[in-house]
């Protein structure tokens, strides 16, 4: 008799420890948890709600690195995986499925990290280094990736055209272009940055250079008085990405220039005609046809493609087919 109440006491103690109860004496009854599933960014918070309230509940994490969960169900992401949040009361047991995601990267543009740009402007020997109202840093950019540019700069304005989409509903500025370091050039004089490759060459990209040609969206009539073809100077050498298929593309502003009276310009396979020889002004491609929104320009058997007039003048996509030699006009 004394072996069979020990066993009941025993048994007794036994469901009590085992059970959730909204009060002494009353068993837990079965309960739901929101949500079941998360999504989550590291940082981000979120509360699991329990219904009934009434009964008290454990919170545990089977992975911590990714997620936390505190004594009243707040889960906090931590780290990047997936994680199970056990929800517990008496011998019933729910369970939340979480995934943790690293935030989007972005890549900051700090200006104020960059180096002042000197360059040649005269052909003279020994020429001085001059500053043109540019600032130099080497930039690690990712593809489709968030830019974010540090202090008051106006992203809608200053972004380049062809390395760059500015989301006019969204106000992101994404890099769209393939992975890795590039040169950028930002002048807040000019309000633009320039974004090339110094050392890269056809195949990769083609280069435009000349005088009476801008690679900003707004002319600027310090550009009246240089001389053209400083292959060196990113404002009059502008990088054509590639698009493709052959084909290459830059956004260049062309204007008569007053000081010279001319507009004229070409496209090279490589920055330099002789590796680092500013001077050689040699190498343009022999174009076969200039297409599109042409204006007064004309084939130059001498310096490329020129312009006759300033009726012309504007903000322009050129495309350059380096399979047929054309050159095609947009005017924007």
């Amino acid at each position: 008799m004394n072996k069979f109440l020990n066993f009941a006491v025993i048994t007794a103690f036994v469901l009590v420890l085992g059970s959730c109860s909204k009060n002494d004496g009353e068993k837990v009854v079965d309960f739901s948890v929101d949500p079941v599933t998360l999504n989550m960014t590291v940082g981000d918070e979120a509360t699991l709600t329990v219904v009934p309230a009434t009964q008290t509940y454990t919170f545990e994490s089977t992975a911590t690195n990714v997620a936390t969960v505190s004594t009243d169900g707040v889960v906090t992401a931590v780290g990047e995986g997936s994680a199970t949040i056990n929800v517990v009361c008496g011998s019933i047991t729910k369970t939340v499925s979480v995934t943790v995601n690293l935030p989007a990267p972005i890549v900051t543009l700090d200006f104020s990290t960059f180096t002042d740009y000197k360059t040649y402007l005269d052909y003279e020997d020994d020429p001085p280094l001059v500053s043109i109202n540019c600032v130099h840093g080497k930039v690690n950019f990712l593809k489709d990736v968030e830019i974010d540019i540090a202090g008051q700069v106006d992203a809608s304005k200053v972004y380049n055209r062809d390395f760059m989409n500015y989301d006019e509903t969204t106000g992101k500025l994404t890099f769209t272009e393939e992975s890795g370091e590039y040169d950028v050039f930002y002048s807040e004089k000019y309000q633009y940055i320039w974004v090339n490759k110094q050392d890269a060459k056809a195949p990769d990209v083609y280069w435009i250079s000349g005088i009476g040609i801008f690679g900003a969206p707004q002319w600027n009539d310090d550009m009246s008085s240089v001389l053209g073809w400083m292959r060196d100077d990113p404002r009059q050498t502008t990088c054509m990405k590639s698009i493709g298929d052959g084909k290459y593309q830059a956004h260049v502003y062309l204007n008569w220039n007053s000081a010279y009276w001319c507009s004229k310009f070409s496209v090279y396979a490589n920055r330099f005609a002789v590796d680092d020889n500013l001077w050689d002004l040699s190498g343009a491609v022999e174009m076969s046809a200039i297409t599109g929104d042409t204006g007064d320009y004309a084939i130059d058997a001498d310096d490329g493609i020129s312009i006759v007039s300033w009726s012309a003048d504007g903000y322009y996509l050129m495309v350059f087919d380096s399979n047929t030699k054309t050159l095609d006009f947009k005017q924007l």
